[in-house]
């Protein structure tokens, strides 16, 4: 008798449980070699990004997409409310190629949610909503990596009786949910808690970011994003998986006039955050 015939759904004799393979030999960088050394995409990552209000996170990761989408031909989709009305301005300034490529990435490559209601009473964007539009374009315009940006744009209001951490919690197991079902990277930007103001040296961690611990708990990877001037430090506070990268921190030098984010000085890997 075929016993694997009469299964539940995803169970699997050990023998036959599908397998992903290395993360070594399926992660891939961003093209920007000292971060490379720090920190790798892979299909059904999640990765958390935070820093101080104006250290440049969603910048930094306009860069790196741009970047991305320009050597690799990978296509974003993205929820970016507090950039969307000048977007593709930002962008242009940012994009590493011609013109030419540009009007490609724009026509062909790039998908933006886009957070303006359709009417006054239209529903608040929960994330429910906001993974709903991304799977739709993964499937249908063949996206291949998910920007959230920032979490506290979403609606944020836990059922009576829950908590805010539990919420959170809730909310980020739906998204690594997302990611396994589909296979894509979702990179999540979430500010830290405004008691890191009241530092003498301002330096945050995962730990920091408002509202959870989850945040840390949760994500495969983290980054902080911090800015001095013209010099931006990226730090690679968690790494889950063994092939996406260190724990360390490398260098970018940041045009003032376009935002072009440059490395700097190289990598410093194993350097605790």
């Amino acid at each position: 008798m075929n016993t694997q015939s009469i299964r539940m759904p995803g169970s699997y004799i050990g023998i036959d449980l599908p397998q992903r393979g290395s993360i070594a030999k399926i992660a891939y960088g961003s093209g920007y070699p000292e971060l490379d050394d720090l920190f790798k995409f892979y299909p059904g990552q999640f990765t958390v990004v935070t820093g101080l209000a104006g250290s440049g996170k969603s910048t930094f990761m306009f860069n790196v997409l741009c970047k991305m989408a320009l050597e690799q031909g990978i296509g974003p989709w993205m929820y970016v409310p507090e950039n969307e009305a000048s977007l593709l301005e930002k962008l242009e300034r940012l994009w590493p190629g011609n013109a030419a490529s540009y009007d490609h990435f724009l026509r062909h490559q790039l998908t933006v949610q886009s957070a303006v209601p359709h009417q006054i009473r239209e529903p608040f964007h929960d994330i429910d909503w906001a993974l709903e539009k991304a799977a739709w374009s993964v499937k249908v315009d063949r996206r291949e990596i998910v920007l959230l940006d920032p979490w506290n744009e979403f609606d944020r209001y836990p059922q009576k009786g829950q908590l805010m951490t539990e919420y959170i919690g809730e909310a980020l197991m739906k998204i690594k949910q997302f990611c396994r079902y589909l296979n894509v990277p979702v990179i999540m930007i979430a500010h830290p808690t405004k008691n890191v103001l009241q530092r003498e040296d301002r330096t945050i961690t995962l730990g920091d970011i408002e509202g959870s611990m989850n945040w840390w708990n949760k994500c495969d990877n983290g980054l902080i994003i911090s800015r001095n001037d013209k010099v931006a430090t990226v730090v690679s506070a968690k790494v889950r998986e063994h092939g996406a990268g260190k724990i360390g921190q490398c260098h970018f030098n940041v045009d003032p006039d376009t935002e072009k984010f440059t490395t700097l000085y190289g990598s410093t890997v194993n350097v605790i955050p």
